[in-house]
């Protein structure tokens, strides 16, 4: 969008704001004010949330004036104008905060100051929201918003109750299923709290101890730069939420790597990609939508995570084991010894490991909240890093601290924009009962076929994602394709692991594959063929949600004899349909021998419980996998697994 990052009193602006907007939330999530003895309403505190991240928001990237006769004039216009709109955000804002239940008694009878805040508060989001996240979610809001007005008249699929200007933006101001709904509570509190989580660790190297970590464990294998690379964005990805900012901070350091060992740019480029991408699906910490769909599911946020962990790990196993068989292939050797080499590996593990089971033993054994667990966890790693065991030079100064409090406010801006305007399209369809319609309309469409309906689901989360961030994917089909399809008989669980899945799949698909074309631009390759050798590699995501959600064994739901069976079956599967996507196993593949080994691959990566006779077609799979292995170890070729290079 041709942004310039500010300079001068608006760079100081926005770090002032950023510090305040994080400070806000330590103090929320901690229950400062009601320590003092100071009452709010919640949404008081999301308006404050939503003030200070518009307004960074405006300030934080100042577009360039139009070209004019060959020259660009950024002027003091617009940055004066990008100083109005922050204003009267925060002036907006302030003031609902301070008057919140006057405007809430006051919104029924569509009070004048009640719908100025509202037209104020919706038109400002609209902008800013256009700022973080382009114009194509801009425009769904927008869309939703003349949809509600005249519902009354829209075909048969969006129609609702028409409802007057004035009464739209009096509910969206002050109702609390609006802007000041669940996404941006969830934001302003779980959200942010894992956030700041993991800009502590970015901030006291922990993406350095990934790092090196993950090339002392593996990089001494086969193509171990590059599973080096897999590892290393897995665990960063996790913590960071965030695919681009994972390839920024990864890529810099694993893509060089991987083109010296031998892979070509555009696979150096889709293995960080796709790496990068899936870390927002595997646990401890997930993106920002997982803690959304702990709130829509009514469950615990350790639920999801236990859920989501068979896939996620079948998703980093399939290209773990496509990097390892296209070396084997390619013949691309392990890293050299002296480029493994880290010091202090075990001290700083202490330090960096150490929070992350803070983390999980609060959630799980103490049942501590999300946020809660989080900032212990936090907390953990700070007095860790102040200790003299953590194997580095990197002490906490105030200063780093400083720098933390700003950037993890920074982090929150993009989140607290795109969850307000998620907000208002659910508020939208509500106030409408424009969802009523469009669910009747998709269980007709289930009624003749459920796979219908997911295909349907599965290409309107991929297109939604080529122009919207991953959070306002899943909320908008959390809201209105999932509940149709949990009433066909799905689990609930399965149901929104498929839209969220789908929904990320975007970064990697073309024609906008965001996560794949920065990848692409860091390793100077084509952005296309980037895209679609990223397609190869993570074709685990665009199979596996159709199989859970006929079999949600995957999800460990079920007996445990289906689901141990279930994921016994699953690996060997994965791995031979890897090899017919490479054209290598243990030697190079024929034709023939690749149809295959997707064959039987296909065979057993089918859960028992799929239909009846699954097992069957497991049973013919290992039997047709173990004739193919016992073939290639005829060839007289080294074992399956890599030697391991000293």
């Amino acid at each position: 969008m041709n942004d310039v990052q500010p300079t001068g009193w608006q760079a100081r602006a926005v770090r002032l704001l950023a510090s305040l907007l994080t400070l806000c939330g330590l103090a929320w999530v901690t229950d400062v004010p009601r320590s003092l003895g100071l009452l709010f309403y919640n949404e008081q505190y999301l308006l404050v949330v939503l003030g200070l991240g518009l307004a960074m928001c405006f300030l934080s990237a100042v577009k360039q004036a139009p070209s004019l006769l060959g020259r660009t004039w950024p002027g003091a216009f617009l940055a004066l104008a990008q100083g109005g709109l922050a204003i009267i955000a925060l002036a907006t804002t302030l003031y609902a905060a301070r008057h919140y239940e006057d405007l809430l008694m006051a919104s029924a009878m569509m009070r004048t100051d009640t719908v100025i805040v509202g037209v104020l508060l919706t038109t400002l989001t609209v902008i800013a929201v256009y700022r973080v996240a382009g114009v194509f979610l801009a425009a769904v809001v927008l869309f939703f918003l003349f949809q509600t007005h005249i519902a009354g008249s829209m075909p048969a699929i969006l129609q609702g109750r028409s409802v007057a200007w004035e009464r739209i933006f009096a509910y969206l101001s002050t109702d609390s299923t609006a802007i000041l709904g669940l996404p941006l509570s969830i934001s302003a509190s779980t959200v942010f709290a894992f956030i700041l989580f993991g800009t502590l660790i970015a901030r006291f190297g922990g993406g350095d101890f990934f790092t090196d970590l993950a090339m002392r464990s593996v990089g001494r294998y086969r193509g171990g730069s590059a599973k080096a690379a897999v590892v290393g964005s897995a665990f960063f990805g996790s913590v960071s939420g965030s695919a681009v900012a994972n390839i920024v901070a990864t890529g810099v350091v694993s893509i060089p790597l991987m083109k010296r060992a031998g892979y070509r740019s555009e696979q150096a480029a889709a293995i960080e990609a796709v790496s990068s991408t899936g870390g927002q699906l595997l646990p401890p910490i997930m993106g920002a939508a997982a803690f959304l769909m702990a709130e829509f599911l009514q469950i615990s946020y350790g639920t999801v995570l236990v859920h989501a962990l068979v896939p996620a790990l079948l998703y980093y196993i399939a290209v773990m084991f496509y990097v390892d068989l296209v070396a084997g292939r390619d013949r691309i050797a392990p890293v050299d010894a002296a480029e493994r080499k880290a010091s202090g590996l075990r001290r700083r593990a202490l330090v960096y490991v150490t929070p992350f089971v803070v983390l999980l033993v609060c959630m799980f054994s103490f049942n501590r909240t999300p946020e809660e667990s989080a900032l212990l966890a936090a907390l953990t790693l700070v007095l860790l890093k102040l200790l003299p065991i953590a194997g580095d030079d990197r002490r906490p100064r105030f200063s780093d601290m400083g720098k933390a409090l700003a950037e993890t406010g920074l982090a929150m801006m993009d989140i607290v924009v795109i969850t307000a305007a998620a907000g208002i399209v659910i508020g939208l369809i509500n106030v409408s009962g424009s969802a009523f319609a469009l669910s009747v309309y998709l269980l007709d469409l289930g009624g003749s076929s459920l796979l219908i309906l997911l295909l349907v689901t599965a290409l309107v989360s991929i297109v939604l994602g080529m122009g919207m961030p991953t959070v306002g994917v899943y909320v908008l089909l959390a809201t209105l394709a999932a509940p149709a399809i949990v009433r066909l008989g799905v689990e609930p669980i399965a149901a929104h692991l498929f839209v969220l899945y789908f929904g990320l799949m975007s970064m990697l698909s073309p024609p906008v594959a965001v996560a794949s074309y920065v990848a692409a631009s860091m390793a100077k390759g084509s952005p296309v063929r980037t895209s679609f050798e990223a397609l190869r590699l993570g074709w685990v995501a665009f199979i596996i949600p159709f199989l859970f959600i006929y079999s949600p064994s995957l999800l460990l739901v079920g007996s445990p004899w289906q689901v141990a069976l279930t994921v016994a079956t699953a690996l060997p599967g994965v791995w031979l349909i890897t090899a017919s996507f490479v054209g290598f196993l243990m030697t190079p593949l024929s034709g023939l021998a690749r149809v295959l080994a997707a064959t039987a691959g296909i065979g057993l990566l089918l859960p028992v419980a799929l239909f009846d006779g699954a097992h069957w077609a497991n049973l013919a799979g290992a039997v047709l996998a173990i004739v193919l292995v016992m073939q290639q170890r005829r060839a007289g070729i080294s074992p399956v697994l890599p030697e391991e290079h000293q």
